[in-house]
């Protein structure tokens, strides 16, 4: 079995590891062989399209003539039957006697196998082979370059997704980085790391990533990151912050210790309610504005067979149309420094939990927190006008 690596450095040995040398020291007829070798969908290929891509300089007779003293240079080398011609118009490869990394790579992905994916690829394909002539090679080489990355990009992503599901969050900033790097500068892979990012809580690396991405593009292409980039980012940044995922202890007070030991690093310090009570508290008060919100579903369901209500807008809402659910600032009404962190993380919890659920487009305008008056203590209070409602509420202790 003839083995032909072309995504990376071009690596090719027989079935005892041994280099040929010989095939890797001629560059066009080296390309020959991976373009034949390299598409799973295809295995013959019609001469006129060979002429054309490496021999475009030559007429008809002398460009046939120069592939077929190629074809035979490769039977030579790597065996008889691992080239197959076909009459005098079709030319390919036997895959049963060569295997090639861009189809394993294929393979890999419609089994759905990232991690193979990720293991396939080791760079550009045929990095670092040149060829002095022929256009239509440079443009087939360059697309299937890109078509390869972005493929790669695609499984680094699904890793870093599968990676978030079960916590390994450092795992998952890694992937979609390199997700990001595979993707050049398509800048839809910038915005979802950024959201990622914001998810855990690290928005000191999410500026990082968008300054230096928007400073490459202005050094190297003289333009600016989309409107919806900067828009995203602008977001993140106006958020109330949220402390790092994986920084807030929520062990109570018993077992960090006794004594005089001091509380561990990144631990939301004490200030007389045990940080069990926080988290019941936090729980609490996203439970009870997710269960406001589906009991608002529903009644945006059975609202049209009960009629508009008295002094309701004219457009009553139906079943097929989009519920709009602006989230307020929720106010802390204990003012406690150690609990601030408490109402703006309950916000941005309600809003990454309800932006999930069918037909409802979740907001969060930023307003100003709402007065004590606009809701009853530590609980919620739902305004509707149309197909558009306002969730707002009190936090507290008590």
């Amino acid at each position: 079995m003839i083995s032909l690596k072309i995504l990376g450095g071009v690596t090719l040995e027989n079935g005892s590891g041994i280099a040929l040398q010989e095939v890797l020291a001629q560059p066009k007829r080296l390309a020959l062989l991976a373009f034949l070798a390299s598409n799973p969908q295809r295995s013959l290929y019609g001469r006129e399209e060979l002429f054309s891509l490496f021999w475009p300089e030559l007429g008809t007779e002398r460009a046939r003539a120069a592939l077929s003293q190629a074809l035979y240079f490769l039977r030579k080398k790597i065996g008889e039957e691992a080239i197959i011609v076909r009459g005098r118009d079709e030319v390919g490869v036997n895959r049963e006697l060569i295997r090639c990394d861009t189809v394993e790579f294929a393979k890999a992905r419609q089994s759905g196998d990232h991690h193979r994916m990720l293991e396939l690829y080791r760079g550009d394909l045929l990095q670092g082979l040149y060829l002095l002539d022929g256009a239509e090679w440079e443009d087939w080489l360059e697309g299937e370059r890109r078509r390869l990355r972005n493929r790669a990009a695609e499984a680094a992503w699904a890793l870093a997704e599968a990676a978030r599901e079960v916590g390994e969050d450092e795992r998952a900033v890694r992937l979609g980085t390199r997700s990001l790097a595979l993707s050049g500068n398509d800048e839809r892979c910038l915005q979802r790391l950024l959201v990622l990012l914001d998810d855990l809580g690290d928005r000191a690396e999410a500026a990082r990533l968008y300054r230096d991405y928007a400073d490459r593009l202005r050094r190297e292409y003289e333009i600016d990151v989309a409107p919806e980039t900067r828009a995203l980012y602008d977001r993140i940044m106006a958020r109330s912050p949220r402390p790092p995922k994986g920084k807030v202890d929520f062990q109570p007070a018993a077992d960090a210790g006794a004594g005089d030991n001091p509380p561990p690093a990144g631990a939301i310090p004490e200030t007389g309610q045990a940080p069990v009570h926080r988290r019941h508290l936090w729980l609490v008060s996203v439970a009870a504005a997710t269960v406001l919100a589906l009991g608002l579903l529903a009644l945006v369901r059975v609202e049209p067979q009960a009629g508009p209500r008295p002094g309701a807008a004219s457009e009553t809402a139906t079943p097929g149309r989009l519920v709009k659910l602006s989230i307020m600032p929720f106010v802390d009404r204990d003012a406690n420094a150690g609990m601030s962190y408490v109402a703006p993380g309950i916000r941005e919890e309600l809003y990454h939990r309800l932006s999930r659920l069918h037909r409802l487009r979740v907001i969060t305008p930023p307003a100003a927190p709402l007065s004590d008056s606009t809701g009853p203590a530590g609980g919620q209070s739902l305004e509707t006008s149309g197909n558009d409602f306002q969730l707002s509420g009190i936090v507290g202790s008590t």
